[in-house]
């Protein structure tokens, strides 16, 4: 995944009526401010297509490294990737009081590369769907303030502030809770699928955000106000091709 200190980063819009750019600023930028540094502005990335932007998808891609290859498909989208690595995500808001449950079904096509997700470096993933929480400023860390700056001018005021991912990859076994090198408190990321898991064949998916996000971060979670899908083959090199479709809310 991107990892390298610097100042690059961009989100990118489908154009409906017309393509937008939002430029990142100085400072080691995450994605919601926890996701992954970007390095050094570079050529541009490709924008998401019309049909993606019409359903509310934007993507962040990271300078100097290739974005994934996204598409609109039934129910979701479709994501190929090639040594390279983007995020795409939409707001999805959710009561967790009556809708704690989040579904969706995926499949990928070849088995990812087993990778330690605690790493800044290495570590790369099939697919994994994350959730984004507002941010806190009350439980907010020092380095999380003096970052939050730089994702809100990414992607602005609404940006999430606290991150927990379901990820398909990674070396330890199923049902793992995992934090990123740095990152404790403001991301956390489950491990749902291992490289062992089938490939080729679609996985149904019912996790509990409310009792992972108590398990993760020790306290109440806030309401919910982003989903995203991450592909990463940068470090590997290993090509893989996953689908996400019917991400939803549900009651217990």
């Amino acid at each position: 995944a991107p990892r390298r200190s610097a100042t690059g980063g961009r989100v990118t819009r489908g154009a409906a009526p017309a393509k937008a750019r939002a430029r990142g600023v100085a400072l080691r930028i995450a994605l919601v401010a926890v996701l992954a540094a970007c390095a050094p502005a570079g050529p541009a990335g490709a924008e998401v297509t019309d049909a993606l932007a019409e359903r509310g998808w934007q993507e962040v891609v990271f300078d100097d490294f290739t974005p994934n290859r996204w598409t609109d498909v039934p129910g979701g989208v479709r994501v190929v990737s090639e040594r390279s690595v983007s995020v795409l995500f939409r707001p999805l808001a959710a009561d967790l009081a009556h809708t704690p449950v989040l579904r969706w079904r995926w499949r990928v096509s070849a088995a990812p590369a087993p990778t330690d997700l605690t790493r800044t470096q290495g570590e790369d993933r099939a697919v994994a769907v994350y959730v984004g929480f507002p941010y806190e400023p009350a439980r907010a860390g020092l380095w999380e303030r003096l970052k939050r700056w730089a994702v809100v001018a990414l992607m602005g005021e609404e940006a999430p502030g606290r991150l927990l991912t379901y990820v398909w990859g990674g070396d330890r076994p199923r049902g793992t809770l995992l934090y990123r090198e740095g990152e404790e408190g403001m991301s956390a990321m489950k491990i749902l699928r291992t490289p062992a898991a089938p490939v080729g064949a679609w996985l149904s998916e019912r996790v509990d955000v409310a009792a992972d996000f108590r398990a993760a971060f020790g306290w109440e979670p806030p309401a919910p106000t982003h989903i995203g899908i991450v592909s990463d083959s940068d470090d590997t090199g290993r090509a893989v091709e996953a689908s996400v479709v019917d991400i939803a809310y549900e009651p217990r």
